[in-house]
Formats: C-alpha cells, sequence, structure tokens
C-alpha cells in the first residue's frame, strides 16, 4: 500500500512533526493524574521551540522550504505555543481573567500564524512570532507565574501588532 502524503514528506518536516508532538506531551502533562505536570509541560514547550528552531535551519540549508512546511509548522505552532501556553496557565488559574487571557493568546496566536501564512512580504516577520511569545511566556510562569495571565494578553497584543521585525 502506498502513502503519497508520508512520501512529500522530508526530513525538515519531522523536525515540524517533533514540535507538535511536544506540544501535545506538554499539553497532556497539565491533564490531573497524568505522568507530567506544569514543569515537564513547560519543558515541552521548550523543547518544541527547538524543533521549530531546527526545521526551519534545515529546510533553508537544505533549498527545501515548501508550501506543505509553511502549513505543517503553523499548525505545529499552533499546538505548541499557541493551545500549550494557553492551557498551561488553566492549569495553574482557572479565574474568569485567566480563562479570557487564555482565549485571548490562543485566538491572537492562531490569527497571526494564518497572517503570516498569507504574507507577501519577505525577510520580515509583522508582530511578535509565535514561538517568541510561547518563550516568554514559559519564563514568565516559571519565574512569577501570578503574572502569567497579565503578560499572555501583552503577548496576544504584541503577536497581533503591526510592527515588523526583521528575520534573522
Amino acid at each position: 500500500m502506498r502513502f503519497p502524503m508520508l512520501a512529500q514528506l522530508q526530513t525538515k518536516d519531522y523536525l515540524t512533526l517533533g514540535n507538535a508532538v511536544c506540544g501535545f506531551v506538554a499539553i497532556v502533562s497539565l491533564f490531573p493524574l497524568q505522568f507530567g505536570n506544569v514543569f515537564s509541560a513547560s519543558l515541552f514547550i521548550l523543547l518544541a521551540i527547538f524543533f521549530d528552531f531546527f526545521d526551519g535551519k534545515v529546510a533553508r540549508r537544505a533549498g527545501k522550504a515548501n508550501d506543505l512546511g509553511k502549513q505543517l509548522d503553523s499548525l505545529s505552532d499552533a499546538v505548541s505555543f499557541g493551545a500549550a501556553p494557553a492551557l498551561l496557565l488553566m492549569s495553574f488559574s482557572n479565574s474568569v481573567f485567566s480563562i479570557v487571557a487564555a482565549i485571548i493568546y490562543l485566538c491572537a496566536g492562531i490569527v497571526r500564524l494564518a497572517f503570516f501564512n498569507i504574507q507577501k512580504e519577505k525577510g520580515v516577520y509583522y508582530g511578535l512570532p509565535i514561538p517568541v511569545a510561547a518563550l516568554v511566556s514559559v519564563i514568565i510562569f516559571l519565574v512569577y507565574p501570578l503574572l502569567l495571565s497579565i503578560f499572555l494578553v501583552v503577548l496576544a497584543f504584541l503577536m497581533v501588532s503591526p510592527f515588523k521585525i526583521k528575520k534573522p
């Protein structure tokens, strides 16, 4: 039996899927009575950042960047850097403000990823890239978790802001 979709995957795509797996494991780590906790969830979000960084490096070095990889990357990022940090907050606090902050962060991250996928201008990011937002959210959570709700709202605003950042 042939699987033409799977046959199209390249090394960079498997790294991207590593990102998605880490996001999924981060989320599962937050479930009560599972194998992990909030700290292992934080670790898996950081590991997803590692995979996200290297999938792009491998794609550029090999000259293999393509539309499939772009879509896989955004979908993986939505899980690892959108849903996982939002649920990390929810695992710590379920106040109305925390729920609203998590929803705002998740939606802003998804909008930012979708905008990136249709963006015509090359060599720049508009707004704060979602992996950076996730990194900041994990650091804030580990240092001072009571501020995470506020920071997720600020990060959401920065992700959909119109400023440009030159790609490294």
